[in-house]
């Protein structure tokens, strides 16, 4: 017996919120983020191997540093109306100086991973 696919997930913790439905009524994606209580704008979703990727710039910093998140979580075929599932946001800190890398010392990238957990479910509209 074939089962739906989820449609609709929302997932939150570690200062991590966001709504992701798949497919709004104008077929693409809507999703709401937001890190730390900030809203960050233009979320992209795209579908990999490892399930659903969300990856937005959550600041920009000239001459200083950028922050991007890259949110994943997984797939799911519906076997009942909410399914929990468990995913992970990955957080990068790249530095960043007007005169290029070469002038930022040390590390140009720093990472913080926040696990996630939420609810997929189906959504008709």
């Amino acid at each position: 017996m074939p089962f739906d696919p989820a449609n609709h997930y929302v997932i939150s913790g570690n200062g991590i919120d966001a709504v992701v439905d798949i497919a709004s009524i104008s077929g693409k994606p809507a999703i709401s983020l937001a890190v730390d209580g900030q809203s960050v704008p233009d979320p992209n979703l795209t579908t990999t191997a490892e399930g659903y990727v969300v990856d937005a710039i959550v600041e920009s910093v000239p001459d200083s540093h950028s922050l991007g998140i890259r949110l994943v979580f997984p797939e799911v075929n519906l076997s009942e109306p909410d399914v929990v599932i468990a995913g992970f946001a990955v957080l990068t800190r790249a530095a960043t100086s007007i005169g290029g890398p070469r002038l930022v010392a040390g590390p140009l990238q720093s990472y913080e991973l926040r696990p996630v957990g939420g609810t997929a479910s189906g959504v008709t509209s």
